[in-house]
């Protein structure tokens, strides 16, 4: 399946193709093994658990056998497309507890959302958390797409549902403060906030000309950038505290709006200094090569930044 390919529900449940070049009796055999060693153990034979058992067991064998089934290792480390075209036959039979949201009936998942199946029912259940929203989505004919922007083990995930409409950005929090910060800087400097708590937030997508696209051929305006939007978090008594490249500073070409996204290393009365020595930092780096729209790009910063 090439990259970008949308993954529907047909995907998932109608084609069986073979996967790994495993032998289905053997796959049996291997689950049926982790599931009664997980009865054994006292674990509750949930995927993670029984995945956890499958390892073990390929992990035990010799090498040759190992080799053999290297593939299926590494599918296992990661629950892929693969899982999903296959797996939930196998865990019916076994009775694993295998729970695939139905997030077809809000969006049209990018094939990223699958390579992971905890994330595909994390971006679900945080739809569901937000009733306008899921009502919305539900009563499209069309469904919008829906594309993964991020997934690490710790922010877990952040994706983007991008429709006629609006966008919305999907995310999990990282941290307990995260949320009251997002909702400071929403709409000054930051993206304006649907819905959210302690484990996500859902807020509008800010889409824009990133600053970096700016500074080949305008330093007066990456300069400026930089000055609004650090002046603006500073005002709210924030540190940003976070990388300016990385599409993270945004500027919106029809109203010149600057934001900044990604505010999960922000802090409240934090190093405020740090902010502008990393933003000198990031316009040194961009104009290495041109010291003179250097100039221009920190004159414009240091204008803007103190409101002049």
């Amino acid at each position: 399946m090439a990259t970008g390919e949308q993954l529907t529900y047909a995907d998932i449940y109608n084609e069986n193709p073979e996967v790994l070049d495993e032998d289905p009796e053997f796959l049996l055999d291997l689950f049926q093994d982790a599931v009664n060693k997980c009865k054994e153990t006292g674990q509750p034979v949930t995927l993670k658990n029984v995945f956890y058992q499958t390892k073990v067991a390929l992990f035990a064998m010799d090498r040759q056998e190992y080799h053999q089934h290297y593939p299926l290792v590494l599918s296992l480390t990661e629950p892929s497309i693969e899982i999903l075209r296959w797996f939930p036959p196998l865990a019916e039979k076994l009775r694993i507890e295998f729970d695939l949201k139905p997030l077809w009936e809000y969006v049209v998942p990018s094939v990223t959302l699958a390579f992971n199946i905890h994330l595909w029912n994390s971006a679900h259940n945080i739809i569901e958390s937000v009733p306008e929203l899921a009502k919305r989505l539900k009563a499209k004919e069309e469904k919008p797409p829906m594309t993964l922007l991020d997934y690490g083990d710790e922010r877990g995930l952040v994706a983007v549902i991008i429709d006629e409409e609006s966008g919305v950005v999907i995310k999990r929090t990282l941290h307990d403060g995260e949320e009251s910060i997002a909702k400071k800087v929403a709409g000054i400097v930051g993206p304006e906030v649907i819905e959210s708590n302690n484990n996500w937030i859902v807020e509008k997508f800010i889409g824009g000309i990133a600053a970096e696209e700016l500074a080949i051929e305008h330093p007066d305006i990456v300069g400026a950038a930089f000055g609004v939007a650090l002046r603006k978090t500073h005002f709210l008594d924030l540190a940003y505290l976070d990388r300016f490249d990385r599409r993270h500073l945004l500027i919106d070409p029809k109203t010149n709006k600057v934001s900044l996204v990604d505010w999960s290393s922000a802090k409240e009365n934090g190093n405020q200094f740090e902010d502008i020595r990393n933003a000198v930092a990031t316009m040194k780096k961009w104009f290495a090569s041109d010291q003179q729209y250097l100039l221009v790009a920190l004159k414009n910063f240091r204008t803007t930044y103190r409101g002049l």
